[in-house]
């Protein structure tokens, strides 16, 4: 995509892609040709449920977060899923939960600077129960 379609702003993560561009006719050009080139060459089907939307009037969701222009935002299951895992190591509390569970949390807090998140549910009995 960027090479032979000059395409600036695309992002890809396994079978995620983004396509950043300011011409509406242009990535719906780019879809059908997307679409073509994975049925005809490679034999995939795309999946049904992209979108083409304008990214100034809505937020971009994409591996887990919500990007906007100003922040980044972490999904709402996720902040919810965080909940809920700090709530069930707080009821039975070990090190293998923690590790596994909180920790991988950390990288979406740190990435979206949602500390208020961490320093509201990360309290100090999970800290302690850690040590």
């Amino acid at each position: 995509m960027k090479e032979i379609k000059k395409i600036k702003h695309y992002f890809r993560y396994c079978d995620d892609i983004v396509i950043l561009h300011h011409f509406k006719q242009l990535l719906h050009n780019l879809l059908h040709r997307m679409t073509d080139y994975l049925k005809i060459e490679l034999k995939l089907i795309l999946k049904t449920n992209y979108q083409i939307f304008p990214i100034l009037k809505r937020r971009l969701d994409f591996l887990g977060f919500k990007f906007d222009h100003e922040k980044i935002y972490i999904r709402k299951n996720i902040a919810l899923n965080f909940k809920q895992k700090v709530k069930s190591i707080i009821k039975n509390p070990n090190r293998h939960n923690l590790r596994n569970g909180i920790m991988s949390y950390y990288g979406w807090v740190k990435t979206s600077k949602s500390y208020n998140l961490w320093n509201k549910y990360f309290t100090k009995e999970i800290e302690l129960s850690f040590a």
